[in-house]
């Protein structure tokens, strides 16, 4: 008799606001997400775009133990709070405060496998990370950020790698600041917020980003 293992699928968190929407769908990791949402996408991506990440796997862990954790599985990390690393792959690994962490995968899911794989040491924990994510692109983007939120991106670091904690429309986020996908110009700003807050920031953002001439798009801008 063979075994089936089945992965249930994933609930993206922004999709009762995209409802009706006649974007065209495809799905990544166990999760729907929105490939296009029109023939424009470049186009508005190239001004001010709004993309969901919430898709890709992330997990995390806390604790004084965690560091220790991430060092026996062979994942990097980073040397300072509040600081994050890209591996060459794409994974991303913040330092939040102290002793928290946040890793997220690349679609194969390596580096979350390689944690669970490895026992968990006294002074460490796991911690479920159901987020959603956002990137934001486009020449207007700083422009957007100004009008949103409570911190100056404008004057990053980028040498620092800072992982940044702050508020976007009154909501708590994680952003840090990258390269923009290779069909796009400049930086990109990735956010981390509660999912319970995803239709609010949605529908903020989106009508915010119309006003300077930008808007949702799907993922196939980032290939």
């Amino acid at each position: 008799m063979t075994n089936l293992q089945f992965s249930p699928k994933r609930v993206n968190p922004f999709s009762d606001v995209l409802v009706g929407t006649s974007a065209t769908w495809t799905e990544q990791c166990n999760m729907p997400v929105v490939a296009q949402f029109g023939m424009k996408d470049l186009e508005i991506a190239a001004r001010l775009g709004l993309i969901d990440l919430s898709w890709r796997l992330r997990t995390g862990c806390k604790g004084p133990g965690s560091a220790s954790w991430l060092e026996a599985a062979g994942i990097p990390v980073p040397a300072q709070p509040n600081t994050f690393i890209q591996t060459q792959e794409g994974a991303v690994i913040l330092r939040l405060g102290r002793n928290e962490f946040l890793i997220e995968d690349v679609a194969d899911g390596l580096l979350s496998r390689q944690l669970n794989e490895t026992p968990v040491p006294a002074g460490a924990y796991p911690v479920l990370r159901q987020d959603a994510e956002l990137m934001l692109v486009g020449s207007q983007m700083n422009e957007l950020l100004l009008q949103t939120c409570s911190f100056d991106f404008a004057g990053i670091d980028d040498a620092a790698s800072p992982a940044l904690m702050t508020t976007m429309v009154g909501v708590g986020i994680t952003a840090i600041q990258v390269p923009a996908p290779r069909k796009l110009e400049g930086h990109a700003l990735r956010i981390w917020f509660d999912s319970s807050y995803a239709d609010y920031m949605w529908s903020t953002l989106c009508e915010i980003a119309g006003e300077l001439g930008g808007g949702p798009v799907g993922i196939a801008v980032l290939n």
